[in-house]
């Protein structure tokens, strides 16, 4: 099972519980191992979580299998379960420069078109007092929605807007 989506934290191999039937009569040392593509990767005593395999490459695919040791030897491998460490580093595409501002009532409303990405968080709005002011570091962080419009007071001091699409694992379209 991949541990998180968004951070490269590894697959965790875990079964659910011990043999019924050791075949060792309670005699011996008894132990796990995962194996990985048929390499052991770790070796643990009799416990429902084996480890974590942080050894592998983002996106590549593993075969996972698990065998135990009793005191008369190796056990044949289990069937064997594909998993892969994916981490999320595409961010939604970008909105482009395309803003639109109206007034209503005491606020500017700023308004953009929708961007398509499945796993799409919220926009992230931003102000200026100056357009050609270094974008993010000059630029004040105004909101967070989720829909595709913001209202900022008119009497705020900011005449620059910018909108960036944030992903679920917070990667920016900047």
């Amino acid at each position: 099972m991949d541990n998180d989506g968004c951070a490269d934290t590894g697959v965790t191999v875990t079964r659910a519980v011990d043999p019924a039937d050791w075949g060792d009569n309670g005699y011996g040392n008894r132990y796990y191992e995962i194996l990985r593509d048929g390499s052991t990767i770790c070796t643990t005593p009799p416990s429902p979580d084996c480890g974590t395999d942080n050894t592998g490459n983002n996106g590549q695919i593993y075969t996972y299998t698990l065998r135990y040791v009793n005191g008369c030897g190796l056990s044949a491998e289990t069937a064997g379960a594909d998993a892969m460490d994916w981490v999320d580093v595409t961010p939604c595409p970008s909105l482009g420069n395309t803003l639109l501002v109206a007034k209503s009532g005491g606020n500017a409303v700023i308004s953009w078109t929708a961007v398509s990405c499945p796993d799409l968080s919220n926009y992230r709005v931003h102000g200026s007092i100056s357009y050609d002011a270094s974008f993010p570091s000059a630029w004040m962080p105004l909101g967070s929605p989720t829909s595709t419009s913001f209202n900022d007071v008119l009497t705020s001091t900011y005449i620059a807007y910018k909108t960036i699409a944030v992903d679920y694992c917070c990667n920016d379209s900047l």
